[in-house]
């Protein structure tokens, strides 16, 4: 190995950096540091962190080489497996449409993924803070979304995080944001003197989209009741197994029944006691097939009358 033979045990995808760290030592006053896999006697390839200082003569050429290699192979080999697994965090999340954060209090650094910076719009190489957070979040939820952090981070609580709020992009665009996280704590029992938030972990999605869907069936059903509530005649919708879940002021009004006691299968207490199981056997035909619903009944008035309805 003396010479250069040496070489001959680097792995030949690291002579280049091994020549690149010389050169480079040869700037900065001869001091040399580099990561390399060197072959071991079984032939396998293990990482070292190689140092080395060159000495120089009085002509100020370099006349030796001093270093150590030191192994590192299982730091080096943990340090890959958590860059894949955070890779492969990323990634899930990424198809999740999730970004995810962790603030470490205890080595005071701040973890944000790709996709938590793509949802905040910021650059991929913004540096993550809680002053970036603080800045875009609207003003109107900015509040609760503090009485949610602190509630989460008092360490008389579980650490537990969710909240939805508005944020305000540098881009102008206003993006509705649920978050989730989790604190832990340190130090004595749950709620001790000395008990202290040392990390909190979590991930946030943007969802501008499910609130503007929320939003238009809020007021699409605004608009049905409006209608509904209008109209001379008795108005109901049920649920996909045949339970009652709306009807229109006009039932209420011409029934005499509240609202508590119509709902689910109230309703048939208006009907007529000999008319009850006719239209319930046919009613059930009627969820099983999906064939239209069409029948007539007596229906009790406000009054004590019974009246015969025809329903479809």
């Amino acid at each position: 190995a003396k010479g250069f033979g040496w070489r001959s045990s680097v792995h030949p995808d690291d002579l280049s950096t091994m020549a690149q760290a010389r050169a480079a030592a040869l700037a900065n006053g001869g001091v040399l540091t580099t990561e390399l896999r060197l072959r071991d006697a079984g032939g396998r390839y293990r990482w070292f962190l190689a140092r080395a200082k060159a000495m120089f003569d009085e002509r100020g050429e370099i006349s030796r080489w001093y270093g150590t290699c030191t192994d590192i192979d299982l730091a080096r080999n943990v340090q890959d497996e958590l860059a894949r697994r955070e890779a492969q965090l990323d990634l899930a999340t990424r198809i999740a449409g999730a970004g995810v954060f962790d603030h470490d209090y205890v080595a005071g650094t701040i973890y944000w993924s790709g996709r938590l910076r793509e949802i905040h719009g910021l650059p991929a190489d913004a540096p993550p803070g809680l002053e970036v957070l603080d800045a875009q979040v609207h003003d109107e939820d900015r509040p609760r979304l503090i009485d949610a952090a602190r509630a989460a981070g008092d360490p008389a609580g579980n650490g537990s995080f969710v909240a939805e709020y508005r944020i305000l992009r540098p881009d102008g665009e206003v993006r509705w944001i649920q978050a989730r996280a989790q604190t832990f704590f340190a130090g004595g029992g749950s709620g001790g003197a000395q008990r202290r938030a040392v990390r909190t972990v979590g991930v946030a999605q943007d969802i501008t989209e499910q609130k503007r869907i929320e939003a238009a069936l809020r007021e699409s059903e605004r608009r049905f009741v409006a209608l509904a509530d209008s109209v001379p005649v008795l108005v109901w919708t049920t649920a996909p197994d045949g339970p009652c879940v709306y009807l229109n002021r006009r039932w209420y009004e011409y029934t005499g029944q509240s609202p508590a006691a119509a709902v689910g299968f109230g309703w048939l207490d208006a009907v007529h006691p000999e008319d009850r199981e006719p239209i319930g056997a046919r009613w059930q035909q009627a969820l099983r097939t999906g064939e239209p619903f069409e029948t007539e009944y007596r229906l009790r008035r406000h009054d004590g009358a019974w009246r015969w309805h025809a329903v479809r």
